[in-house]
């Protein structure tokens, strides 16, 4: 692991500028933002082993007080917050990816890395929804119409976009 140090700094890093390029959706508390991009992509180039590291880096810089999450947030009150489900969720994701992309081996390196993609980006919104729920008290309508639909059209695009640079990096490895 001593050896992959450098890549999961990176890997930490970029998830971090994907916090940065973030969007705001008008009356909710959750941005889009590119993070889950590279939570995705780390998953499917990296293992999980590797990627659960390199989110608990990411973590734990932004729990540290380094502004690397949404909104140039940090600090523990962040991972306390209403937004921490889907911060764990990065972490949680790793295993599914790999599971996502081996369950579903097709022939094609897209359509797998698709799945474990598309698998990731469930638990992220699964963990996000239910730690919303826990922590706003809301009704479960309230916590789908803030948590959920509004990241499903952008979690299909972002699996896409996770799938294509995986299966291009790993192409690269042959």
């Amino acid at each position: 692991m001593r050896r992959s140090l450098p890549l999961l700094v990176l890997v930490a890093a970029a998830t971090a500028a994907g916090a940065w390029l973030a969007f705001p959706l008008p009356g909710l508390e959750t941005p889009v933002s590119l993070q889950t991009v590279v939570v995705c992509f780390a998953g499917l180039v990296l293992g999980p082993t590797r990627a659960m590291a390199a989110m608990v880096l990411y973590l734990g810089l932004g729990a540290a007080g380094l502004p690397v999450f949404a909104k140039g947030a940090s600090g523990l009150e962040v991972l306390q917050g209403p937004t921490a489900g889907y911060l764990v969720g990065f972490v949680a994701a790793q295993p599914a990816i790999a599971l996502g992309k081996y369950l579903f081996s097709a022939d094609h390196l897209i359509v797998r890395n698709l799945f474990g993609a598309a698998f990731g980006h469930v638990v992220i919104l699964a963990l996000g929804v239910l730690w919303m729920q826990h922590f706003q008290v809301w009704s479960w309508y309230r916590t789908l119409e803030a948590g959920l639909w509004p990241f499903l059209p952008g979690a299909a695009v972002k699996s896409v976009l996770a799938a294509l640079a995986g299966a291009w990096v790993e192409s690269t490895r042959r």
